[in-house]
């Protein structure tokens, strides 16, 4: 016998993956900045401003490209840290659209992640690792979480009283709401 999955313990858990994935976005860009301001460099302009210098120096226009996107994404992942933190729906989407960046440019939403590959000696372990948390933060983060009944977790206000009930009863309801 299959029971209908308690709506509030699923969107609790959602929350808290929503806020700690918007959580680890803030780290990111803190650990970014300080890691720049300890090497001496203004964060992010100096990354851009020594790849317009390459630019000038080799005429390829790659590393300007490439930093200006990279720059574009810490500056994003700002407001997709402040979005999931306040469960706002704008920041799934937000973390959506990077995370093939994210990928492309090694970015991890774990950011400690970055040193595993110094720590092991292989970059197929991190680039695997990167790929598995950026898998994990999009499943963690879809839209709508369906319930065995068929209804999505946000229709409806009153899901906190919702009884678990078999599935069978249920639909026994369902079918006696709709002939009515």
């Amino acid at each position: 016998m299959s029971y209908v999955i308690d709506a509030t313990k699923r969107s609790d858990r959602a929350t808290l993956w929503t806020r700690a994935w918007g959580a680890l976005d803030l780290v990111a860009v803190v650990l970014l900045m300080m890691a720049s301001v300890v090497n001496g460099r203004f964060p992010l302009w100096d990354d851009v401003a020594d790849a317009l210098t390459t630019f000038q120096w080799y005429g390829s226009s790659l590393p300007l490209v490439v930093s200006c996107i990279h720059t574009a994404i810490v500056l994003s992942l700002l407001a997709t840290g402040y979005l999931l933190v306040c469960n706002r729906p704008a920041g799934r989407y937000l973390a959506i659209a990077q995370a093939p960046f994210r990928i492309a440019l090694v970015i991890p939403s774990v950011p400690l992640l970055g040193y595993l590959g110094s720590t092991t000696g292989s970059v197929q372990i991190m680039v695997a690792a990167l790929v598995l948390t950026e898998l994990g933060k999009l499943w963690t983060l879809r839209k709508e979480r369906w319930h065995r009944s068929g209804t999505p977790e946000w229709a409806g206000a009153s899901q906190a009283q919702t009884p678990i009930l078999p599935v069978k009863e249920l639909d026994e309801r369902r079918k006696d709401h709709t002939d009515s």
